[in-house]
């Protein structure tokens, strides 16, 4: 029964593309590699216990068979200080860092540099300050992720402004970076003064 349709021959097939996807370009490797690990590092913060100095710890409630189970909360709460003055600007071969940061936002930023840049220089000028707020660690790795194609990238925040500088190689490149930046500081005015060229 060849004219029933349960012996269909099919004889459409399309030859094999000779178009390839390029690989992934440097920023996107540099995306791969930093978000994973900031975000690793913020769990294991939060699991270690690194809760605000200035809040009290209390025994754990006793559960009671009328009690309503109380809301999920996050455990690594940022303190409600401003964003401390930062700055970051490429050179050679890495990035140096400045401004303020409490202490273990700072060491956790650091550490997340220098293993996702094997062999980069990273040079640490940032002071210690524990009454500021520092830039969600994931976020800040999406603007490092961002970045790796601005020739002479350099942000500085201060007084609730945010300036970036540098030469990009198209628009959209230099509105992501704009995106980045708004996310990682939110509520700060973004000043993008990249040029494209």
């Amino acid at each position: 029964m060849s004219d029933s349709g349960e012996d269909r021959v099919v004889g459409d097939w399309r030859p094999e593309s000779k178009l390839y996807r390029r690989p992934p370009g440097l920023r996107w490797v540099l995306a791969a590699m930093i978000v994973p690990l900031v975000l690793a590092v913020i769990g294991w913060a939060g699991s270690a216990g690194s809760d605000d100095a200035a809040q009290p710890s209390a025994p754990p409630p006793v559960p009671s068979a009328t009690a309503t189970p109380a809301p999920m909360t996050t455990t690594s709460v940022p303190p409600a200080g401003p964003f401390g003055a930062f700055s970051m600007a490429r050179t050679g071969n890495g990035y140096t860092l400045g401004g303020e940061m409490p202490e273990d936002q700072k060491r956790e930023l650091v550490d997340a540099i220098r293993f996702a840049l094997p062999g980069a220089t990273v040079v640490d000028q940032i002071k210690v300050n524990p009454k500021v707020r520092a830039p969600d660690a994931a976020l800040l790795g999406g603007v490092f992720s961002v970045t790796p194609d601005v020739t002479g990238f350099d942000l500085r925040l201060a007084n609730g402004t945010v300036r970036v500088t540098g030469t990009a190689q198209s628009e959209k490149q230099k509105a992501d970076v704009t995106s980045a930046v708004g996310d990682a500081w939110p509520g700060t005015r973004v000043v993008n003064d990249i040029r494209v060229g």
